[in-house]
């Protein structure tokens, strides 16, 4: 098995996420989410960066973190995003002046070393709107990126 080193890590990361949750239409199973990650600190097997989804193919808006740990080439992160995107019922998104859900991001290194493949979930969450629970039900999908050749 390979030891994944920080300058591997280190840079910018070009990829897209997926659905393929059931509580969303099929119309977004095939929607690919354009994102960008700038991996700039490792300290070990830990790693930190900034995340920027692409709004044109239907990412969040705002500039989000990813904090994210290394073992062997299985990569973990979770994303945190400033501005909550919601897909409504009928297709439609909607932002709130909340924090957006955590996202957690499990993937492998291929060999390589300049690819990540792997799975994001969301866990469902409950939002109070006055006396009245909102549910949020959990989603997930697959994602991939690739270094940025410079």
């Amino acid at each position: 098995m390979s030891i994944i080193k920080e300058k591997n890590m280190k840079g910018c990361w070009i990829g897209y996420y997926q659905y393929f949750s059931k509580s969303l239409s099929e119309k977004f199973w095939d929607m690919k989410t354009g994102f960008t990650i700038e991996i700039h600190e490792v300290d070990g097997f830990n790693f930190k960066g900034m995340v920027k989804d692409d709004i044109a193919t239907g990412g969040m808006y705002g500039e989000g973190t990813i904090i994210g740990k290394m073992k062997g080439r299985h990569i973990s992160f979770v994303k945190k995003m400033p501005i909550e995107t919601l897909i409504m019922s009928d297709g439609s998104f909607k932002t709130t002046s909340r924090k957006h859900p955590k996202i957690y991001y499990k993937g492998y290194l291929a060999q390589n070393g300049n690819e990540v493949e792997g799975v994001w979930k969301i866990k469902t969450i409950i939002i109070w709107k006055g006396l009245w629970p909102f549910i949020i039900p959990s989603s997930k999908g697959n994602w991939y990126m690739k270094r940025e050749d410079k």
